[in-house]
């Protein structure tokens, strides 16, 4: 009996690996990537002849360019002689530049304008020189320096330095078309390995993050021009990356992340660090997280490691993927400083050392970029075939299980008024059954968050109340109108916080989809006061597909017709009391509503058409 209960268990846990593998997809794989084991060489996304290019560097200074058709990547070309780093316009000509390295030709910085918008120029027009000596570190762009929007080469190590001595960072500006030349330098006495330029204390100076093989630190300009930086922050906790990510836990604190591999040998562990800032040039680690595991004598071929942040699941908020060799793994915000794994994987026959989050097919979804070496443990031949780019998306077409909000639909009650009123209700409709949560007049606005900045509650942040049915499978909202109604109209966009809307289980996925809110809270237009019809009545509304047949008891009736927004679409008046006829083979599908008055009688029946 105890077996079968373990076997029980087993079987549950592997079920819901198996759905949550479910949530993702490779879309795509292609055959080249950069294997290096350090971050700097991340996927590059830029924009030839106005059709989104992906560049990815591979062994010997090699580049492959692939160009988006649909939603996946095809294969055009290759530049040889060197890494592409980044791309911008440089020199404010109006083409696209891109910068790279090469690091067997005396560390020469080199670029490449793209003169033709038709094809890829391949020539160098311009070159740094031989300025670099000892081992080159890391290159990017930006056009954060000085806060004049022009995008600026930035790097590390300095130029002009020797071998024992080739320490700091610099940044290059555009003298004329074409020519280059190196505006600051920054003597720092580490080996800077990786760069990160944005704000991060809320001031008006630029902030810079670095990571070395001894430190993580922060610099900050000291002034808006940016004419020269200091070090505000060291922390003891440096290595291979390092990336702003901005408030990704939305609670009005910027935050940085910094790691890499910490123990090389068996079993491998890498290390990342979440710090946010905590005031002017004050930061303090919120988050922690190592990933380890055990390759045997070859783990130091998987040393790769990446990360970065974006909108996966397309909920409005920010995850964070890591990678780790063979590993990477996907967090979702869950509260304030805290962070829960939501999906990962394992490849045993690849090693990944870099990870870029983007939304190629403009769905709202990053999808994730995770390149690296096929498989280390085979031996290097130098050849595309040996890199690997896998190209991965949130998936959630084809799991029947997943929670979604159908629809959501608003509802006039017995008090009939110019818009909400206290007995409205707006009805959510699951397609299954939902955990348990709490929603009240507290948390709301931001549990079911509102386009157009409405919200759900009044003047006095009163609500009516909350309640779900039996199967839980639709929740009841109703409402308070103490001061100033609640703001929420037909039309708005309700959006889930997927933190809190969950399915039930034994699948607890978050619900994240939008809808827009249907239905009426009594449009203006037909706001009179209901008069129940009495026995014998003669007011009377049938629908038909193409006519609508409507009675009055007297020769002074009134039918009118309105759209969802309570926009007037159609008025006739009888001249006589007895059966009219009214043509509405002209309006679209939709729903509308019919009001039919006499002197002291109303009826309004709601009309959903469909041709």
């Amino acid at each position: 009996m105890k077996r079968l209960k373990e076997l029980t268990v087993l079987l549950v846990i592997l079920t819901a690996l198996m759905m949550q593998a479910e949530e993702f997809q490779i879309r795509q794989t292609l055959d080249v990537g950069n294997g290096h084991p350090c971050n700097d060489m991340d996927p590059k996304i830029v924009d030839f002849a106005n059709k989104q290019t992906m560049i990815l560097n591979y062994w010997l200074y090699n580049n492959a360019f692939y160009e988006l058709t649909g939603d996946t990547f095809a294969f055009i070309d290759t530049i040889g002689g060197g890494w592409v780093f980044s791309s911008g316009d440089y020199d404010l000509d109006g083409k696209l530049d891109l910068l790279g390295v090469n690091p067997m030709d005396s560390h020469n910085l080199y670029i490449m304008e793209q003169t033709d918008t038709d094809s890829i120029h391949k020539e160098w027009t311009w070159s740094s020189g031989p300025v670099f000596t000892g081992e080159f570190h890391t290159l990017g762009s930006t056009n954060l320096i000085k806060n004049d929007g022009i995008d600026r080469i930035y790097g590390a190590p300095n130029p002009y330095t020797t071998v024992s001595e080739s320490y700091g960072w610099f940044y290059m500006e555009s003298d004329s078309d074409n020519s280059y030349y190196f505006a600051y330098e920054d003597s720092v006495s580490r080996k800077i390995y990786a760069m990160d330029f944005g704000n991060l204390d809320g001031d008006i100076l630029l902030d810079m993050t670095a990571t070395t093989q001894l430190m993580q630190g922060v610099w900050e300009a000291t002034d808006t021009e940016n004419d020269s930086f200091r070090k505000v922050v060291e922390t003891p906790t440096g290595n291979r990356i390092t990336k702003i990510l901005d408030d990704i836990d939305v609670d009005g604190k910027n935050e940085y992340i910094s790691g890499g591999l910490a123990y090389a040998q068996s079993p491998a562990t890498w290390f990342y660090r979440i710090a946010e800032c905590n005031g002017d040039n004050s930061y303090d680690t919120i988050w922690k997280h190592y990933i380890e595991k055990d390759y045997g004598p070859v783990s130091a071929s998987f040393s790769g490691c990446g990360a970065d942040a974006g909108d996966i699941d397309g909920d409005g908020d920010d995850e964070l993927v890591l990678c780790a060799g063979s590993i990477i793994e996907v967090f979702e915000v869950v509260e304030d400083d805290s962070f829960e794994m939501v999906w990962s994987m394992d490849n045993d026959t690849f090693s990944g050392g870099h990870v870029l989050l983007y939304d190629f097919t403009g769905n709202g979804r990053d999808e994730i970029i995770w390149t690296g070496q096929s498989d280390p443990q085979l031996p290097l031949t130098y050849e595309m075939e040996v890199m690997k780019t896998y190209i991965i998306e949130w998936d959630t077409l084809y799991d029947k299980n997943k929670p979604t909000l159908d629809s959501a639909v608003a509802y006039e009650e017995s008090i009939v008024g110019d818009g909400i009123d206290e007995d409205d209700i707006v009805c959510l409709y699951f397609n299954r059954s939902m955990d348990t949560c709490t929603v009240n007049q507290g948390n709301i606005d931001s549990v079911l968050r509102l386009s157009s900045s409405h919200t759900w509650v009044d003047g006095m942040d009163s609500l009516g109340a909350v309640w779900w049915n039996s199967a839980r499978t639709r929740m009841f909202i109703k409402f308070k109108t103490n001061i100033d109604k609640p703001t929420i109209a037909v039309g708005d966009t309700i959006r889930p916080d997927s933190i809190t809307i969950n399915g039930s289980e034994p699948y607890i996925y978050p619900c994240y989809n939008e809808v827009i809110l249907r239905g009426d809270f009594g449009p203006e237009g037909i706001q009179g006061r209901r008069v129940p019809c009495a026995v014998g009545c003669e007011l009377k509304i049938q629908m038909q597909s193409q006519y609508i047949i409507w009675n009055t008891n007297t020769d002074k009736g009134t039918m009118t017709v309105y759209n969802i927004s309570g926009r007037e679409l159609i008025r006739e008046e009888s001249k006589a009391s007895g059966t009219h006829k009214t043509d509405i083979r002209h309006l679209k599908n939709g729903i509308y509503f019919v009001k039919l008055k006499n002197n002291n009688q109303t009826i309004t029946k709601k009309y959903l058409r469909l041709h």
